[in-house]
């Protein structure tokens, strides 16, 4: 059966890259500083904004921008140069992740912000502690408790709060209900 056509519209996608048969994407500290390499080299030559990441053992979670409707050539350079670079550090062969990559267009505000909860609470959903704290999350950044990474360009998220000096605190608040609708669910 044939895969079917992915949407290739400008626009906010929410792309995720999950690695083959449940393998860890990032085996030291060196994989995950090589995947955030490559999002920021990509967002140095204008392939994409990066609005959101959060990168976890056997996947990442990115919420980007593209202006001209070639995400597929994108992801396909972006996971491409991680799996070669992941393959000749680690001195394997073979494919990295099980699938080209996974991407949604977000249509709607509240999707938006829905996606910023969903990722910023990814970490805390397997254990590996706070949203917060999570080092290789773009989400302490976003709210100011920690540098953002340079690339992150949260812009789409603090302006679907109503941007101001209250965004950082809104986007907090929206995650922290989050939390506390999933313990209750």
């Amino acid at each position: 059966m044939a895969r079917s056509h992915r949407i290739q519209v400008a626009g906010i996608y929410h792309v995720t890259n999950h690695a083959v048969a449940g393998m860890p994407l990032f085996k030291d500290e060196t994989d995950w500083e090589t995947r955030l390499g490559f999002i920021a080299q990509n967002v140095r030559e204008g392939r994409f904004v990066c609005n959101a990441l959060c990168l976890m053992g056997n996947h990442d979670h990115l919420l980007i921008t593209v202006e001209d409707g070639m995400i597929g050539h994108t992801m396909q350079r972006l996971n491409r140069a991680y799996a070669g670079e992941f393959n000749r550090r680690h001195g394997r062969r073979g494919r990295v992740y099980r699938a080209p990559y996974f991407s949604a267009l977000v249509e709607t505000e509240a999707h938006l912000l829905e996606l910023c909860r969903y990722i910023a609470l990814n970490p805390e959903e397997v254990n590996l502690g706070s949203a917060e704290g999570y080092e290789w999350s773009s989400y302490g950044g976003l709210i100011g408790l920690r540098k953002p990474f340079s690339f992150v360009d949260p812009t789409p998220l603090l302006d679907a709060v109503g941007a101001g000096e209250n965004a950082q605190a809104k986007i907090a608040t929206l995650v922290a209900d989050g939390r506390l609708r999933s313990r209750w669910s």
